[in-house]
């Protein structure tokens, strides 16, 4: 006989008795009458939740006076979290699939493993579990490097400046980045790290140069942070598909400082006291980008078009923020966003894009579409493939081409309109315009500046 909100009262007619597992309390001691209930021996484990711990944790804050305008999270590393015993069910969990679970929760309150849940309960598709970690971190990859491959096989180029030459300084850093010459962001990057570390102030810079990839837990970047961390004071990775590198490296080597540019690590266990995350409002310098775009596009076909990177978020914080700043100018104008697809077709166009943000091809790609469909201005913002396809736009038809990187484009331009566009992180007038030499260089109406 049972009464809730609602009630049964009745007999059971299954035969079947399934194994049962509880939630929030160990309910061997409440639903199973700790033992009592002719069920008891089916329950094989309880989801625990500890809500009163978490109650008891809102008096105690207040109580001392650290109760803040913030969330707390409670989880496996502060004990918020957990599973119960079989008690009676011991028979069929054996002492191997207990040692399996605790193995887990061990590595839960480590900060190392992740259950790809997002904080709005959805699951975190295969393909995107590379950009995202519950905790800031997975370490996939055993701390050290050992398992590595000799640095010189995978640096591209290693380049000392400031006071390294001297032989002795203060202060060491290395910038691990990927193509320095791209014109937009590792550009922005590569000139910060020698302005900020100068034989003046007795810092000796050394940037390692790695190709661009999207991390997976044996990669270059998780063996390089590693590498640089060997004999460097403060080591700085640049980009959000670093992310996972970054920390873990920061997690590993707890005496060197580090730092990542684009990422903001955010939730319990997050953040390192040896780590700095710095981001930017990416969305602003979107929105003000897209108000002169809107601008110039109401007084012609009211068409504006962006040639994206990855769908990352500060490419959906650029993006998004340049379609509501042509909005802002331009309230009959239509925006068409084409991002670099992680996998596969990309959708509108068909086009495929191997190369993320170095990928001349699909850049070029989505200039053509944008120019078939009559498109006013066109926004670069994914790196080399978002510059590759303004450079292209806004040249006169029958101009030759000679693009390479991670994909390549060799030909001419074909059609005959030649769209406005607009650059992102740099100044591109000065790098992809070639301080105005380029044909198209009249056609660049701004750019959406984040200074890296």
């Amino acid at each position: 006989s049972l009464t809730g909100r609602t009630s049964f009262t009745g007999t059971k007619t299954e035969a079947q008795a399934p194994y049962v597992i509880g939630v929030d309390t160990d309910e061997y001691y409440t639903t199973f009458d700790s033992g009592a209930w002719p069920g008891a021996s089916k329950l094989i484990t309880s989801a625990l939740k500890k809500v009163d711990r978490a109650v008891q944790l809102s008096i105690e804050n207040y109580v001392n006076g650290v109760a803040s305008g913030s969330n707390c999270r409670l989880d496996a590393s502060n004990g918020g979290v957990g599973f119960a015993p079989a008690h009676d069910a011991s028979d069929v969990v054996t002492a191997a699939i207990t040692a399996m679970a605790q193995s887990v929760f061990d590595s839960m309150a480590a900060g190392t493993f992740s259950t790809y849940i997002q904080p709005d309960g959805e699951v975190v598709p295969p393909a995107e579990h590379w950009v995202y970690d519950n905790f800031g971190t997975i370490v996939t990859h055993p701390c050290g490097t050992g398992t590595c491959l000799p640095e010189s096989s995978f640096l591209v180029n290693e380049l000392q400046m400031g006071a390294c030459s001297g032989g002795a300084y203060d202060l060491k850093v290395t910038a691990v980045l990927g193509n320095i010459d791209d014109g937009t962001f590792m550009q922005l990057a590569y000139e910060g790290a020698q302005a900020g570390c100068t034989a003046a102030m007795s810092c000796c810079l050394e940037v390692d140069v790695l190709d661009d990839d999207l991390e997976e837990a044996e990669t270059e970047f998780f063996c390089e942070l590693e590498y640089a961390a060997a004999d460097s004071d403060l080591v700085i990775g640049v980009g959000f598909t670093h992310t996972q590198s970054v920390h873990r490296a920061s997690t590993c080597v707890r005496d060197v400082n580090f730092a990542i540019v684009d990422v903001a690590y955010e939730g319990s266990n997050a953040m390192n006291p040896n780590l700095e995350g710095l981001i930017f409002a990416d969305d602003q310098a979107g929105f003000l980008a897209g108000v002169i775009a809107g601008g110039v596009a109401s007084e012609l076909s009211k068409k504006v078009g962006v040639i994206g990177g990855l769908a990352i978020p500060p490419v959906k914080r650029f993006i998004n923020g340049f379609a509501g700043g042509v909005e802002y100018a331009c309230s009959g104008c239509s925006t068409t966003i084409i991002y670099c697809p992680f996998g596969g077709a990309e959708p509108t166009t068909g086009l495929t894009c191997s190369g993320a943000f170095a990928d001349v091809a699909f850049g070029v790609g989505v200039a053509r579409y944008l120019i078939n469909n009559d498109v006013d201005v066109i926004f670069g913002a994914g790196g080399l493939t978002g510059s590759a396809g303004i450079k292209y736009a806004s040249a006169p038809q029958g101009t030759a081409f000679a693009l390479s990187a991670a994909t390549a484009f060799d030909g001419i331009k074909t059609e005959s309109a030649t769209p406005y566009v607009v650059g992102v992180d740099h100044d591109e007038y000065y790098t992809t315009f070639e301080g105005g030499a380029w044909p198209g260089a009249s056609k660049l109406i701004t750019s959406a500046l984040k200074k890296v």
